[in-house]
């Protein structure tokens, strides 16, 4: 593992706090991500550069930061004009895995799959429906992790208020690089169903 300090703070922990904050200091905007434990110990940081372009299509990187800064992984996001992608990638430029969006009439699904596009688990969530809502992380019909979030309505990320979303672990046998995934997989939904800004540049609402 390229990032041993990362991978023992993300498996140590059953339950993980994913917050994020939008920053806007002139023309440059962009979402810092915090990730914690209960008590509010900093585990790891993301930072996404947001970019304002005529491609609806496009969304920018996510560079994830162990509790040192060090660089941990490098979330890469392949041109797509629907169902969109996010490749996961070690620094040293090893792919762990990707997240891949599918067709749904009623929900919003993707799959994790690992480093030679196995699927891992699948995602899914109602989140059109509800203030409170959860996605299930399910590994054929066993629920291994969950995602807990919230969205503000027609006034959800409009100005530079903390959104906070709860990752939890069900699976006492989940993999480093799984538990990694499904971390990864938190910044997905909240940037593709929770983050106005998001749903607006990038084309998926």
């Amino acid at each position: 593992m390229s990032n041993k300090r990362f991978a023992e703070d993300i498996g140590n922990h059953r339950a993980l706090i994913v917050k994020r904050k939008y920053e806007c200091i002139g023309f440059k905007m962009r979402n810092l991500y915090a990730v914690t434990t209960g008590a509010g110990d900093v585990l790891a940081s993301a930072v996404q550069e947001l970019q304002v372009s005529g491609w609806r299509s496009e969304e920018p990187d996510i560079t994830v930061y162990d509790r040192g800064r060090n660089p941990a992984l490098e979330l890469s996001h392949p041109f797509r004009w629907w169902f969109k992608r996010l490749e996961v990638w070690t620094p040293e430029g090893h792919l762990l895995g990707t997240l891949q969006q599918r067709f749904s009439l009623l929900t919003n699904i993707f799959d994790v799959e690992d480093a030679k596009g196995r699927v891992l688990m699948t995602v899914s969530g109602l989140h059109q429906f509800s203030l409170s809502t959860t996605f299930p992380f399910m590994k054929g019909d066993r629920l291994i992790a969950t995602f807990t979030g919230r969205v503000q309505g027609l006034l959800r990320s409009i100005s530079s208020e903390e959104v906070q979303h709860r990752v939890e672990y069900q699976d006492g046998r989940l993999t480093v690089e799984e538990r990694q995934l499904i971390l990864v997989a938190a910044l997905f939904i909240d940037r593709q169903y929770f983050d106005k800004r998001g749903i607006d540049q990038s084309g998926t609402d």
